[in-house]
């Protein structure tokens, strides 16, 4: 019996070590799993974590869905509820201007949507054009006073 505890302890030791080298998502997913294996605990959520171990754009917590950074920071400014999510909220938009705002730069625009995606149109200067998920150009732009004539 005693070989067994030693054994089991070991087993887990090995597994939380393996568990610390994989990435900020992954630590806390094993966390919450732990938590979830001895109890249920109403509303503690699972973290959606992307392949390389990060967090994915789109978080949960109770009835809101959020935006927050690759190691799991919320980003203030960008929430809907959860069943207003769709299949396609990302966050990229949110992501990337929280990352331009901590080089402290100015000049650049990004035009978000409120659950952090990119907006189907974007500005650069008196330039307008259609975007992707990713904020990237798709086709020719226009004046910015001819913004609207843009069909995305």
């Amino acid at each position: 019996m005693k070989m067994f505890r030693l054994v089991s302890a070991v087993v887990v030791l090995v597994v939380l070590q393996q568990c610390a080298a994989q990435g900020p998502c992954a630590d806390r997913l094993a966390e919450v799993e732990a938590i979830l294996s001895n109890s249920l605990v109403v509303g503690l959520e699972k973290p959606r974590c992307a392949g390389d171990d990060t967090y994915l754009g789109m978080q949960f917590s109770g009835s809101q869905a959020f935006c927050v950074t690759s190691t799991g920071v919320n980003i203030e400014g960008y929430s809907v509820n959860r069943w207003e999510t769709g299949t396609d909220m990302n966050c990229n938009c949110a992501r990337d201007q929280h990352e331009y705002q901590k080089t402290g730069m100015l000049g650049k625009m990004f035009s978000c949507e409120p659950n952090g995606n990119y907006s189907p149109t974007g500005c650069t200067g008196s330039v307008c054009y259609c975007q992707d998920s990713n904020g990237q150009q798709i086709g020719k732009g226009v004046h910015i006073a001819r913004s609207g004539s843009l069909n995305c």
